[in-house]
């Protein structure tokens, strides 16, 4: 079938390419299916991240913005306490990604600040179960176009150095750690080959 939705976040519709047969989920936005098939894990503006069972629509799996706040650090800079979500005028889940094998997911919260409109951004890994939940500080908030390397051990994603300029990198999701990939000034929408030997 076909998935498919609108650049709002209003709707997420999925196409039976057989039957010709249109359901469409209000209130739901994403298209990252599972690699079995059999899940689809969206988002939405008040809960966070959704896994749906493909099968009946039905939701298997809630990761809430309470959770992912919980896991962050605050705004102030060494600050280790939760941020609160009335802190936000806007708060969005985004780009998850399934791991190779399906047993994890990335996925990337953006916060924009009610009192002054600044914005934040994190990257979390979760287990497809909901447990699990860590913030990978070793992506700075000026990552991007993160995608799980074939080993389901890393993730490639974009980033900036301490002087802001744009290079692409590895992060060692277990360890939380961050290695340069070339000093090149890269960036964009990296791609990993098949085989693991290009971007």
């Amino acid at each position: 079938g076909v998935i498919y939705g609108d650049e709002l976040y209003d709707f997420t519709r999925f196409l039976d390419l057989v039957s010709g047969v249109t359901r469409e989920l209000a209130g739901i936005f994403g298209r990252q299916v599972s690699p079995d098939g059999t899940r689809l894990a969206c988002h939405n503006q008040q809960d966070g991240m959704v896994i749906l069972r493909l099968a009946d629509l039905a939701r298997e799996r809630v990761v809430n913005f309470a959770a992912l706040l919980a896991a962050a650090p605050g705004r102030e800079k060494g600050h280790a306490g939760p941020r609160r979500q009335a802190e936000f005028a806007r708060l969005v889940v985004a780009n998850t990604k399934w791991s190779p094998d399906g047993s994890r997911l990335l996925l990337r919260m953006s916060g924009q600040y009610a009192d002054d409109g600044t914005m934040r951004k994190d990257l979390f890994v979760v287990n497809a179960d909901g447990s699990g939940l860590r913030r990978l500080a070793a992506a700075s908030p000026g990552f991007h176009h993160h995608s799980w390397h074939h080993d389901g051990e890393r993730v490639l994603m974009g980033d900036r150095t301490e002087a802001r300029e744009p290079r692409l990198y590895w992060l060692d999701v277990d360890r939380d750690t961050r290695t340069m990939i070339s000093d090149a000034p890269l960036a964009g929408h990296p791609c990993l080959s098949p085989d693991g030997r290009q971007i």
